[in-house]
């Protein structure tokens, strides 16, 4: 398979539109809140509120069409990475449709509110709990995925999951916010996307046809 075109700009501006919508509408949302009590709750407690919460939730559904323009991106991507060897094509494909679940997600997270009954309850969760778990699982399995060919970054995937999973852990103990955990694991999961979304851009502008010869039996 021939090289193909650089993606970095696509990547830069599709990040950068999730990444400015993100907190400038959570920076709006917390502003106009009527008060601090949902910092020790979650960031979902906040689109309750009765000022806040309006703009929590029309952030959450702008990032759910701010993300579609980055799942695309992605989307092409691992197409080309499976194709060309770089990533196994049933994980890349996976993957792929990960990219939309999370997109998806964001919107249904603003659309059904913790306080609208067990039903909506559920939904919001369900969304809510799907976005980094579906990055999550992406940094767990990233050196099968991409049949080792980013080694170091591979090894640090699984120390940045560490990190996050120890926000949790500190969290439930109540040792910071569990609002402030939310946020900082969207963050790190974000970066990581952009992180592994250039590296794969930059495998595939710099590939030859002999690279797709070197795990044919990947798709086996």
């Amino acid at each position: 398979m021939p090289a193909v075109a650089s993606q970095g700009r696509l990547i830069r501006t599709s990040f950068g539109l999730v990444a400015v919508v993100g907190v400038v509408g959570m920076i709006i949302a917390m502003a106009m809140a009527t008060s601090a009590w949902w910092w020790d709750q979650s960031a979902s407690a906040l689109g309750t509120d009765l000022t806040g919460g309006r703009y929590f939730n029309i952030t959450m559904v702008a990032l759910g069409i701010a993300f579609l323009p980055v799942a695309m991106v992605m989307n092409r991507l691992l197409r080309d990475a499976a194709r060309a060897g770089i990533a196994h094509p049933r994980w890349a494909a996976a993957s792929r449709v990960g990219m939309f679940v999370i997109a998806l997600a964001f919107a249904l997270v603003g659309m059904f509110r913790i306080d609208e009954g067990s039903r909506a309850n559920a939904i919001h969760n369900i969304a809510g709990f799907a976005i980094p778990l579906v990055v999550m699982a992406m940094m767990l399995t990233a050196g099968f995925g991409t049949n080792e060919m980013f080694p170091r970054f591979s090894r640090r995937s699984i120390v940045i999951l560490g990190a996050i999973v120890l926000l949790f852990v500190t969290a439930a103990l109540e040792l910071v916010s569990y609002a402030l955990m939310e946020m900082l694991s969207f963050a790190i999961c974000w970066w990581w996307l952009v992180a592994f979304a250039s590296r794969l851009d930059r495998r595939l502008s710099g590939v030859t046809s002999t690279d797709a010869d070197v795990t044919t039996s990947m798709a086996t």
